[in-house]
């Protein structure tokens, strides 16, 4: 047999009769039947078609980091600690097994990857298509859907409080108050912890002590 084309991509293709497949059908049935003089004879075509495949992407595992005040982009993220995985194995037309390799730009972070909490990694959509050119046929070979379990943890970072300030006053024989303590507002909170921020330091208010 022979094909009007090579089959490879999704589609039709027509399957003609060849000079050897003539040869061999007149040696399997015998000389007790007229066979059309060549091949080209035989008129009628058959069709192959070849449909869709399916294929479900999965993109795995996770990074994390401890909360530092910064959103992370996907070019922050640790492509070592993600990986994609198939249902099936995706081929190109030529018959050769595809994977995608992934950069930051396949991946995409789901929000503001800043405070702390899970966030949601999945292909982007720019890794989705460059997956889908690998296959050829602009993708269409492959009926696609694309699955996350991939995530990014941002975690609670450690803060460091100081007391330090004194205040004073004169004997009178009566009890110091709470409220008395700090009056002149110098025993501060002093606050260090990741990130900008306007107000590092903290003045005690009464209650705040015992």
């Amino acid at each position: 047999m022979i094909f009007d084309q090579t089959p490879g991509n999704v589609g039709e293709y027509h399957v003609e009769l060849s000079a050897q497949g003539l040869d061999n059908i007149e040696k399997a049935l015998g000389t007790n039947y007229a066979y059309p003089q060549v091949a080209a004879d035989v008129t009628t075509k058959g069709t192959l078609t070849i449909n869709q495949g399916e294929a479900t992407v999965t993109l795995n595992s996770g990074d994390s980091k401890t909360y530092d005040a910064k959103q992370t982009l996907p070019s922050g993220l640790n492509l070592n600690k993600y990986n994609v995985t198939y249902d099936a194995t995706v081929y190109s037309a030529d018959g050769e097994a595809q994977t995608l390799k992934l950069t930051a730009d396949d991946l995409q972070i789901v929000g503001n990857a800043t405070n702390v909490g899970t966030y949601q990694v999945k292909l982007s959509q720019a890794g989705q298509e460059k997956l889908k050119q690998l296959t050829g046929n602009n993708g269409a070979n492959y009926k696609w859907t694309f699955k996350t379990t991939a995530n990014y943890i941002v975690t609670a970072a450690t803060a460091d409080a100081k007391l330090n300030g004194s205040n004073q006053k004169t004997f009178d024989g009566t009890a110091v108050t709470t409220a008395q303590v700090n009056s002149n507002g110098q025993i501060l909170v002093h606050f260090t912890f990741p990130g900008p921020t306007t107000e590092s330091t903290y003045a005690l208010q009464d209650g705040d002590y015992i």
